[in-house]
């Protein structure tokens, strides 16, 4: 019997010294905890810490954040959990994000450093836990970018263009132009220089101001406002008249491709079309000319279609009729010009095709990139001879001339469009126009002329 007892003595004192061994070793582990963050290398005035701390055998105890710059040492956050002696710490991860004022941490330029402490509810580190520390060198910059105007005369037309160009001396996150309520972004051309292409909708007289504006990487920000003279243009009013036989030419072909717009009366169709369809078309076509490439592509004034006629102008205002009744009123944001029919068609300026496809009202169209946000377009073409990112020549052939969407005849439907606004082509034609507005910027910079 006593035999038994001590065996069972010698079990139970095992089991206890076992026990307690696991439990030393669980509660002695010397795995830190795992934080990982993203903190920026260049910071200004206001900017974000953000980081993630983990353990998943003995939880997280504390979080401490430090910023030191020399003698300056400041606690941005700090966190303590609580921690059972035997469980550890129900935290087993969190995720913080910090918005860090330089100013009022007293922060000036130079290098300073971010610490990300953190330790584990383990019994290591004289009871105090496992530490980790994740730090990073960043660069306090409380500067905002400098910006040296280099063009000073920005007189612009309604519906027209104009050209800004200035320098910058730091490296920038997002710089460009704002002109009223658009913002048109801005091209490097090497040495800090920029260059800008603007436009004013035609449907906006009085813009209310023009500005050059930078963010650095530091998140910065600086604006200088320019002299400018906004002229308000008086468009030509234009009465077209609907006639049934018009409807019944031209509605099933989008029918075919759009029976969203399917109506019993051919009339409803059409006002589906030329205002539902329309707005969606300019909406892609805004978009397609949001991106462009950096490089000038173009030379000289863009060619207008050989041999042609006017037929309707920019921004006229046209108001439809229906059996002598009022039925919809739009603005025609290009140029149409007649030849003989499928007449070639010829790339304005040497550019690349973005776009060649059938797009709605404007049936077969091609979109080329001139580059720096300059773009033309040719609609209602019978073919197209180009694909999209194939590069062309000026007067090289891309399509001819049909009928091909909105159109109730043989024409091109001609529109020049600066970082998705649609502009008057005329002045783009016209070779004196791009001297004083365009070319007499650039001369100097770059060896430009």
């Amino acid at each position: 019997m006593k035999r038994i007892f001590g065996f069972l003595l010698i079990i139970l004192l095992l089991i206890v010294i076992a026990g307690t061994a696991a439990i030393f070793f669980f509660k002695f582990e010397s795995t830190p905890p795992q934080v990982s963050a993203k903190i920026p290398q260049v910071a200004g005035k206001k900017f974000k810490i953000s980081f993630q701390a983990g353990d998943e055998q003995n939880g997280l105890r504390k979080i401490v954040v430090l910023i030191t710059q020399g003698k300056l040492k400041k606690n941005v956050f700090a966190e303590t959990y609580p921690v059972s002696a035997l469980k550890g710490s129900p935290v087993k991860e969190r995720s913080y994000e910090l918005e860090i004022l330089a100013d009022k941490l007293g922060l000036r330029e130079g290098e300073a450093q971010v610490s990300i402490l953190a330790w584990d509810g383990s019994w290591s580190g004289g009871l105090k836990g496992n530490l980790v520390e994740k730090s990073q060198k960043v660069r306090i910059d409380l500067t905002p970018p400098r910006i040296i105007p280099l063009s000073f005369t920005h007189n612009i037309r309604q519906g027209g263009a104009n050209l800004v160009v200035f320098k910058l001396e730091e490296p920038v996150s997002r710089q460009g132009v704002v002109f009223g309520k658009h913002f048109f972004k801005g091209y490097p051309t090497g040495d800090g220089v920029y260059v800008c292409y603007i436009a004013l909708p035609y449907n906006l007289r009085n813009p209310g101001r023009l500005a050059i504006q930078a963010r650095d990487l530091a998140g910065n920000e600086s604006e200088i406002p320019l002299n400018f003279r906004a002229r308000p243009m008086r468009f030509k009013k234009d009465r077209i008249n609907i006639s049934d036989r018009f409807l019944t030419r031209k509605m099933p072909e989008f029918l075919q491709r759009y029976p969203q717009y399917s109506s019993d009366r051919l009339i409803e169709v059409f006002l589906k079309v030329n205002r539902e369809l329309r707005a969606e078309n300019n909406r892609q076509i805004r978009e397609i000319c949001t991106q462009s490439v950096a490089e000038r592509l173009w030379k000289g004034a863009f060619l207008r279609l050989p041999r042609s006629a006017t037929r309707s102008t920019f921004a006229d205002h046209r108001y439809y009729y229906y059996r002598g009744r009022k039925i919809d009123e739009q603005y025609h944001l290009g140029i149409d010009l007649a030849s003989v029919a499928h007449a070639p068609v010829p790339a304005a300026n040497t550019g690349k095709v973005v776009f060649a496809n059938y797009l709605g009202i404007y049936g077969n169209t091609v979109i080329i990139d001139h580059g720096q946000g300059l773009f033309s377009m040719y609609s209602h073409l019978s073919s197209l001879n180009v694909s999209p990112g194939q590069k062309v020549n000026k007067g090289e052939i891309i399509g001819h001339t049909g009928m091909t969407g909105l159109a109730g005849g043989d024409h091109l439907h001609y529109a020049m469009l600066v970082q998705g606004i649609f502009v008057d082509p005329l002045q783009w034609w016209d070779s004196h126009w791009i001297d004083v507005h365009i070319e007499s910027k650039l001369q100097g910079i770059h060896g430009e002329n």
